[in-house]
């Protein structure tokens, strides 16, 4: 039903989100070892309409047209890869400002904010998430894999300016790999970073979903409770990892029936695997006539015709698109 509208989805960081992809596959400017989208197919810094601004807004519209007024936390920007490299997201802020009343959120990977015209198309969203998960270059590289004009420096130069520059709330994110940045070395340069940015929150994480490259884990809840803790200190705040803000009822219309159900989790499953609870907990609403039994039974179907997979990961089953 839709390329590049997904979800809303209920997010750790950001509560009921609806997403939006203005890349259509995985273009990106790094190929992170934790992705849960899957490897990078075209790793560039070349901004460009990857996908135009009237696609999107098309899409968005028709979304809002067939639901009124959800109860959303956000609009993000967020999708197959890094969303900055659309040449037109300034085109689509725009029009979600003029015409929704939804905060606008911009997921990335920072790699673009040193550019000045990448900063000023951001300036009419309300959140935006950089990420930063290390600052030597070795454990830069090993983690996000960058395209080579990439550098980390140039990464906290883009944070440093977006900081001073931006009027809205500037979070971010620091995703954890066991064995790469969670030493005490990779952490100090980190905490150090960190305070000197001042961002207004952060966010620390690791893998909770099948990463595209093998053989790479999350560190533990309680490691990254610490971790957490020791960054709001340098801060001032107080944001959980496992924390959820959303508290607001869901009142979207899913009122669909086998097709239709098929049809709305390709785009999600597209962007990332999920649980049978994560489907459960988008598609069965108060106003919905699925229930978790009727998803699974359909998730099951759609298994055995090679539709969809299944990915085990941390004693944990994630059904994802058939890569094949």
């Amino acid at each position: 039903m839709y390329q590049y509208i997904f979800g809303p989805v209920n997010s750790r960081r950001l509560g009921l989100s609806l997403g939006i992809d203005v890349l259509g596959t995985k273009i990106c400017s790094m190929n992170c070892v934790y992705c849960e989208v899957r490897k990078t197919e075209l790793l560039t810094d070349t901004r460009k309409p990857y996908v135009t601004a009237s696609e999107v807004i098309e899409e968005l519209d028709a979304y809002f047209e067939e639901n009124p007024n959800p109860s959303l936390n956000y609009i993000t920007f967020a999708g197959k890869g890094e969303p900055t490299l659309n040449s037109e997201i300034s085109l689509i802020i725009k029009h979600i400002k003029e015409h929704y009343p939804y905060p606008v959120c911009i997921l990335t990977n920072g790699s673009l904010l040193y550019k000045e015209d990448v900063r000023k198309d951001l300036m009419q969203a309300d959140l935006i998430v950089p990420s930063l998960d290390a600052i030597s270059d070795k454990a830069f590289k090993k983690i996000n894999h960058p395209h080579q004009s990439i550098t980390v420096d140039k990464i906290i130069d883009g944070i440093k300016l977006l900081r001073k520059e931006f009027p809205g709330e500037l979070w971010i994110e620091i995703l954890f790999v066991k064995g790469i940045n969670d030493t005490p070395e990779e952490i100090l340069l980190l905490k150090e970073k960190i305070k000197d940015i001042q961002p207004d929150q952060i966010y620390v994480n690791t893998i909770y979903r099948p990463p595209s490259f093998e053989n790479y884990q999350s560190i533990d809840k309680s490691t990254l409770n610490n971790i957490q803790s020791d960054m709001d200190k340098l801060i001032g705040t107080t944001f959980l990892s496992n924390q959820k803000i959303n508290s607001t009822p869901v009142d979207i219309q899913y009122n669909v029936h086998h097709n239709d159900f098929v049809e709305r989790i390709k785009p999600i499953l597209s962007i990332r695997p999920c649980t049978l609870d994560d489907l459960s907990d988008i598609f069965c609403t108060k106003t919905s006539d699925l229930k978790k039994n009727d998803i699974q039974s359909i998730l099951e179907e759609l298994v055995h015709k090679k539709i969809l997979d299944i990915e085990e990961y941390e004693n944990s089953q994630f059904y994802c698109l058939n890569k094949k």
